[in-house]
């Protein structure tokens, strides 16, 4: 296939997914559904959310037959529990925090990163990164702090501290992931089967025995939910499988570049469709962590 047409269907192909993707889980999580209730069912949105990625990834497998696996079982579950964590985090956090708030907390992601793997995956930085990273924790704490009506005295809110937990999580998945890749070379279609196969036999019994008979009652009474779930995990599947597509191609700065992109037009469509109001030094303070975002992405590039 011609490379320009490769290339643009992969990005068109991540920024409507992801763009779709984050509308509607707003629109999932903050709608009023009949007699005013909210859906409260993270754990059950997480569970599905894998389960049509894990199906996913396993039809590539068996398709391409990628399933040598040199990789000890304790590092998938280990990862997996890391990385479904991270995900009910962070739709915990859209309970208390608008979604363009929480792209934006997301976009500290370099950091727990950066730093976990350093520690645990024992790879040094230089200090440019650093330094990139430190342009996104300037543009977070802008955003936070200059927040509509409020007063400069920041505090934080339940939904920032999901978020923080979500980055928390975040790290620790990427160190799993650095170990698993750098020392075992195992391909990313596996790897993102073994860690959604393992957050689905995980999150089920939490679901069997908790809210499982809830979000049964709840759908039955709000059937207009089921293809919103549906689409949400269609879009997050086809959305992963473009981003391994570029990866395998293109290489991670291009992928950089138009994940950066896609968040910016996420939170962008967020506020048009949704209606959040921002002050201009919150708008400044989002080009300041996606400026940050493109130069941890361009060092990254530069150092491989």
């Amino acid at each position: 296939m011609n490379r320009l047409l490769l290339f643009s269907i992969c990005f068109f192909g991540i920024f409507f997914s992801y763009l779709t993707f984050g509308l509607i889980q707003e629109s999932i999580q903050t709608r009023d559904y009949r007699d005013n209730e909210k859906y409260a069912y993270i754990l059950t949105l997480v569970l599905f959310q894998s389960l049509t990625s894990c199906i996913c990834g396993y039809l590539i497998c068996q398709y391409y037959k990628l399933w040598n696996n040199p990789s000890p079982l304790s590092y998938y579950v280990g990862c997996s529990c890391c990385y479904f964590s991270a995900m009910v985090a962070s739709n915990y956090a859209l309970k208390w925090v608008s979604y363009p708030t929480q792209v934006i907390g997301k976009s500290c992601k370099p950091i727990p990163i950066l730093i976990l793997t350093t520690i645990l995956a024992k790879r040094s930085q230089p200090l440019k990164r650093w330094l990139a990273v430190g342009c996104i924790v300037l543009g977070v704490i802008m955003f936070n702090l200059f927040k509509p009506g409020k007063s400069i005295n920041y505090s934080m809110s339940i939904g920032d501290v999901f978020i923080l937990i979500s980055l928390l999580f975040d790290g620790l998945t990427a160190s799993f992931q650095e170990v698993i890749r750098a020392k075992y070379k195992t391909n990313p279609y596996l790897l993102m089967y073994e860690l959604n196969k393992w957050a689905v036999i995980i999150l089920f019994p939490f679901i069997l025995f908790g809210e499982g008979f809830a979000v049964v009652q709840f759908t039955f009474k709000n059937p207009e939910v089921i293809p919103m779930v549906l689409a949400f995990c269609f879009t997050s599947a086809i959305g992963q499988n473009f981003i391994f597509v570029t990866i395998s191609n293109f290489g991670p700065l291009t992928l950089s570049l138009i994940t950066t992109l896609r968040k910016f037009f996420t939170v962008l469509g967020s506020i048009i469709v949704f209606g959040h109001m921002f002050t201009i030094y919150q708008k400044i303070s989002v080009g300041v962590v996606f400026t940050g975002i493109l130069m941890d992405s361009w060092i990254k590039s530069s150092n491989k």
